[in-house]
């Protein structure tokens, strides 16, 4: 996008601010409001809001979209358009299907057509002015989460869910802090699920939402099955058609209870309910590849890709799965689209150095290894040793051993890679005692390759497809705890990373 904001693209007008209960937009430095409190937004997305709120009710089209706003630009400019009405819809919870916003004209454009109040606002100076277009200019486009749509989940009639305005906006505003991924702002997400369920306690989407943030692997408390499980059972109970709280379930089945069966049939019911949503696709993509089903992992995944083309996640998620299929070209094409909208995205980056090093492109992955540490704020690692790539690649890995904070599986893939067959195996065990999901993946992650014929290795593997009897299991809490790595610790000793 060529202009540095949207008044370069539009006259601005002299009532700058538009209300839209319970939102609210100022249109000169692209700011949303959800009851006075910020709704992230990203410039891209906020020069596309601002021009369909100055023209409300009107149809824009796409191509005075791209005229207005994108200039002579026409390179991905219709992906770079159908990313910013995917985040204005996250944003303001809408959903294309069942609109309260913004409604696609099909083969035309698009409307916005909730009722709109503009308001004046008080002009600031023109320093500040210059400053906020200069960084929607410069801002770079982050990740838009694949978190579901919330209008059109089986919610009922009545508007999200719920007729009590102060439980509907607190629910919308802890979505909005559960979408940005976040550690530090899930127990905020949770505080707010909370409030809108005291106010109004048959909010089964707030209840919903509740049991994703405690199964939320970026939460403080990592994961919190039986408190998960309660709430989504609870969602359930007020609202059975409701697609994310099936969804929640699903992965509470999967990674609480090692019940692939149940999981898959779950993910499969909410992809029936919302045919529209991209995530239980995901998931049985995710599901396919742990079982080796390499085909169906491929059609699920290319199947939420469809719904849901071209995100930073979405595309970082492609890659991992394209990656552990061994469709190595693949993963790379999907992660480099993930960094043009997330340039600091590690997985990303991580599964690069991985699937180039697999095709033997070893130059292009110590490149982004070395980028990893920069970004990571290790630039005083730089450059890597090393007297050939694959000695650099060695170093990063070794580097990464001493360095961060990994969980166990993570520790044994690298041991696999550098060659250190037992240190990966005792930590693979370790994984397994804390019942970690990532376990479910080794079957076809390729740095597991070199210990596969291992007796340790085989026996663990069977345990993993084979889940534990229930009176085994009620003494182990799943979780995915990170350990730090010392590169001289004894690997007998039980506290051992």
């Amino acid at each position: 996008m060529t202009n540095m904001h949207i008044l370069s693209g539009i006259k601005a007008p002299k009532k700058t601010k538009f209300v839209f209960p319970p939102y609210e937009f100022d249109i000169r430095i692209g700011e949303l409001q959800c009851s006075n409190q910020r709704v992230p937004l990203r410039p891209q997305a906020a020069e596309v809001l601002g021009l369909l709120l100055s023209k409300k009710g009107e149809v824009v089209s796409r191509k005075e979209i791209q005229q207005q706003l994108w200039g002579q630009t026409i390179v991905e400019f219709d992906q770079g358009l159908n990313f910013c009405i995917r985040q204005i819809r996250q944003a303001l919870n809408d959903h294309a299907a069942n609109p309260r916003f913004i409604e696609t004209i099909p083969k035309k454009g698009y409307r916005f057509i909730a009722s709109v109040t503009p308001q004046a606002t008080r002009i600031r100076s023109l320093i500040a002015a210059g400053m906020a277009m200069l960084l929607v200019a410069i801002g770079t486009v982050g990740f838009i989460n694949s978190r579901p749509p919330i209008t059109a989940l089986g919610i009922g009639s009545s508007v999200l869910g719920t007729e009590h305005s102060a439980a509907r906006d607190a629910y919308i505003y802890g979505r909005t802090l559960l979408n940005e991924y976040a550690t530090d702002l899930v127990p905020q997400s949770v505080k707010h699920f909370q409030k809108a369920i005291k106010i109004d306690p048959g909010y089964a989407l707030a209840h919903a939402a509740l049991a994703e943030a405690y199964l939320n692997p970026f939460g403080e408390q990592a994961i919190s099955m039986p408190k998960a499980r309660l709430v989504a059972q609870t969602a359930l109970n007020l609202d059975p058609g409701l697609a994310i709280a099936h969804h929640t379930l699903g992965y509470i089945y999967w990674w609480g209870d090692w019940d692939w069966k149940t999981a898959e049939q779950t993910f499969r019911h909410a992809s029936l309910i919302d045919k529209t949503w991209a995530d239980p696709h995901r998931s049985l993509a995710l599901l396919a590849l742990a079982k080796g089903d390499i085909s169906n992992a491929i059609h699920h995944m290319e199947t939420s890709l469809e719904l849901d083309p071209h995100s930073g996640l979405a595309d970082a998620q492609a890659g991992w799965v394209f990656y552990l299929a061994r469709q190595y070209q693949r993963a790379v094409d999907y992660c480099q689209f993930s960094l043009e909208l997330s340039p600091d995205n590690q997985s990303a980056m991580t599964c690069l150095v991985l699937a180039n090093y697999h095709m033997n492109n070893l130059p292009e992955s110590v490149a982004i290894a070395e980028q990893i540490l920069l970004v990571s704020g290790a630039e005083n690692r730089l450059p890597l040793k090393g007297s050939g790539p694959m000695e650099k690649l060695q170093s990063f890995w070794r580097l990464e051993l001493q360095r961060y904070h990994l969980t166990p599986v993570t520790v044994a893939g690298r041991h696999a890679l550098l060659g250190n067959k037992q240190q990966a195996i005792h930590y693979l065990n370790k994984a397994y005692r804390q019942r970690s999901r990532k376990l479910f993946f080794i079957s076809t992650h390729p740095q597991f390759d070199n210990i596969r014929d291992e007796p340790g290795y085989v026996e663990l593997s069977a345990k993993i497809m084979n889940p534990l009897m229930p009176d085994e299991t009620k003494q182990i809490t799943t979780t995915d705890q990170p350990i730090t790595y010392l590169a001289n610790n004894a690997i007998n000793s039980s506290e051992a990373g």
